[in-house]
């Protein structure tokens, strides 16, 4: 199978394999992962967060440590904005998950990551949360514009009632005042196998196990969200 670039998205994980170097173009995994912070074990970790494979990925011949590498703003939507388009906020302007990047004047015809990977050789993939979704006339933009290919695998957690909110603050200072489920603390109910995020890494792992790009290069970029 030929070199692929793929990402899997839990919260803000990057892996960038050198291309310059090699004479066969390598296979690029991106990782993006919702409020992840230092949990990693190879990080430093947390005690109730076992990350095996990303240890695993971290240790190997091909494995690069940033470490000093920081989140650009602690919202999703910027941050994400920020991070694959190499634009900070304060320069963008995109400031909040209501700001879409699209309507940017900075951002709007910036380049992004998967798009340089694209215009360099790879094809690239994404399947979950790479961007922050927002909705628009033409329906829900989750960034699908920036790739070759995205695909939207379905998943549940199960939860069917509100546990008690965090009270996580809105972007104004207020209260929450949501009745959703989104920002709850709880067990979820189905098994991993049913959720989203399994849903997403199954999909990524059966477009670098089963297809043949022809010769060109893949990149691929995975999100769970």
């Amino acid at each position: 199978m030929k070199s692929l670039l793929r990402s899997v998205s839990f919260t803000l994980i990057t892996l960038c394999l050198t291309l310059a170097a090699s004479a066969k173009p390598l296979n690029v995994l991106f990782i993006a992962i919702d409020d992840l912070n230092d949990w990693v074990g190879v990080f430093g970790g947390h005690p109730q967060a076992k990350t095996p494979n990303m240890d695993k990925l971290a240790k190997s011949d091909g494995g690069i440590i940033f470490d000093m590498a920081y989140c650009p703003a602690s919202v999703c939507g910027l941050s994400r904005s920020s991070l694959l388009s190499g634009i900070r906020p304060s320069n963008s302007g995109v400031y909040g998950n209501s700001n879409n990047m699209k309507l940017s004047p900075v951002l709007k015809d910036a380049e992004t990551i998967s798009q340089y990977f694209s215009r360099h050789g790879y094809h690239s993939l994404s399947a979950g949360k790479i961007f922050h979704k927002h909705l628009n006339r033409r329906g829900m933009d989750v960034g699908q514009w920036a790739f070759d290919e995205w695909a939207h695998p379905i998943g549940r957690h199960g939860i069917k009632e509100s546990f008690p909110l965090n009270k996580l603050p809105m972007s104004d200072g207020s209260p929450a005042k949501s009745k959703g489920k989104e920002f709850d603390w709880g067990p979820t109910v189905n098994p991993f196998e049913k959720t989203s995020d399994y849903a997403s890494a199954k999909w990524a792992a059966d477009q670098i196990s089963t297809r043949d790009f022809d010769g060109k290069t893949a990149e691929e970029m995975k999100a769970e969200g």
